[in-house]
């Protein structure tokens, strides 16, 4: 049903290595952090992409209402990164300049995986506006930079981390069966809540992704055609405009 969605507004969702569609369940062996049951903190999804894939739909096929915990986590990276860049703006430029590695290797799986790109965190435009931003701290490689940018990226990398995970202006929601939720992955930041279940239980949730060019020219065409033709305003992701 998510991806019926997903197809309503582009031609047809994204493949990425997990497939055309995603399920998100806790497994007894996960290759990845999201098939556990553990908590997980705000991050960007598939940002060791060149292009990380833009809008996500999160669709949920069973959530047992007996389950501990479990509820999903938002929030506005760019209201974080926009804050970070008040409180330290040294530190600001360090993470929009220094290239991060970031990487996902992972050979004992049945598609094998190694893929990294080198990205500063965060993109600007040539005004200085916060356009993108890069984040999924468990994805986060060793640096491969000059020894000068080493200690100041950790440095202000830390800063970030602290601020990212302390941030008290979120958006928490526990999905229920039929609900679905669809985002910007270039510009939000999503988590979860650790959570506990007994035998026969189950939090099971499947996810797809879209182009956002696609999105975005699906809303100037409805503003054109049925609305009132205001332009599409920019929706973070990594477009100059």
């Amino acid at each position: 049903m998510g991806r019926k969605v997903c197809e309503r507004i582009s031609r047809s969702v994204i493949p990425t290595i997990y497939g055309f569609i995603e399920d998100v369940k806790s497994r007894p062996v996960p290759i990845n952090a999201g098939y556990s049951t553990d908590e997980l903190k705000l991050h960007q999804d598939l940002v060791y992409y060149s292009s990380p894939p833009g809008m996500q739909a999160l669709f949920c096929l069973k959530f047992d209402k007996d389950i501990e915990g479990g509820e999903s986590i938002f929030s506005d990276m760019f209201h974080i990164a926009e804050t970070f860049r008040k409180q330290h703006p040294e530190d600001f430029k360090v993470l929009a300049t220094v290239p991060a590695t970031l990487d996902t290797i992972h050979y004992k799986r049945a598609f094998p995986v190694h893929m990294n790109v080198k990205r500063p965190m965060f993109t600007l435009n040539d005004y200085g506006d916060l356009t993108g931003v890069r984040y999924q701290p468990h994805h986060l490689g060793p640096l491969q930079v000059n020894d000068e940018f080493i200690e100041p990226f950790y440095a202000a990398y830390k800063k970030f981390y602290a601020l990212t995970n302390n941030w008290p202006y979120t958006f928490k929601y526990r999905l229920q069966p039929g609900d679905m939720v669809s985002y910007n992955n270039r510009r939000m930041a999503h988590g979860r809540v650790a959570f506990t279940y007994r035998s026969g239980q189950e939090r099971h949730l499947q996810g797809c992704y879209l182009n956002v060019s696609e999105f975005k020219s699906c809303m100037q065409t409805l503003a054109n055609l049925v609305g009132d033709g205001r332009i599409a305003q920019r929706v973070g992701d990594y477009d100059y405009q």
